[in-house]
Formats: structure tokens, sequence, C-alpha cells
């Protein structure tokens, strides 16, 4: 399984057809003080899984800081992928919205996506 799309936005959906829409990316917030909330934002991804990848997933997003730690309360769902052949591969897009995202300090954080444990390349 591989990631080939990922990012940070202000808004992401999927659409029926299993298009990720995605409306303003981007990767720095300029705030005036901390703690600060940022009210709302989109996380999207596009994987891709192969055959002989697991059907049923654990999916978890976190988003940490700059020492690893926990900047906010992990998101996690299950994921049910559909089969496929051998050499073929299955994209499944995401969009999960975060409400509220608290950072309390200035510095670099990171959003790490993980699928069954393993953060996919």
């Amino acid at each position: 399984m591989k990631v080939t799309l990922s990012g940070i936005a202000d808004a992401a959906t999927v659409s029926p057809d299993g298009k990720v829409n995605i409306l303003g990316v981007f990767d720095t917030i300029h705030v005036h003080q901390f703690p600060s909330t940022h009210p709302h934002c989109s996380y999207f991804a596009r994987l891709a899984f192969e055959a002989d990848d697991p059907r049923q997933s654990e999916v978890m997003l976190r988003a940490v800081d700059a020492d690893g730690q926990l900047a906010a309360p992990p998101i996690a769902f299950k994921l049910e992928i559909p089969l496929n052949t051998p050499g073929e591969l299955i994209f499944v897009p995401l969009a999960i919205d975060l409400v509220a995202a608290k950072f309390d300090a200035p510095g670099d954080y990171v959003f790490e996506l993980a699928v069954n444990g393993v953060r996919p390349t």
C-alpha cells in the first residue's frame, strides 16, 4: 500500500465517484499568540492498495509536534478495501475534517497516517 497524494487544505471531500475535491492547500498557519485553535481544515489522501494488501484496515491519523508528541487526540477508523486482481491497484480516497485543531506552541507539526500500524510510503 502506498500514499499517492496527501496534504492539508481548507476543505476536502470525496465525491460519490471517488474523486478527492480539494480547496485551499496550505502548509503554514500564521497566528498572533499561543495556544491557538484553527477552526477547521481537512486532511486528504489517496491510498493505493495491491491485491495482497489486507481487505480490512485500521487507519489512524495523528497530529504530532517536532518532538513526536501528540498535538491532538488521534483519529481512528476502519477501512474496507474492495477486492482486486493481482497487478491491479485499488485507489481509496480519504478526506478527514479536523475541527478546532489546537496548537500549544510555535513549531513544526506533522500529520502522520498509519494503516494497520504502518506508515505508508
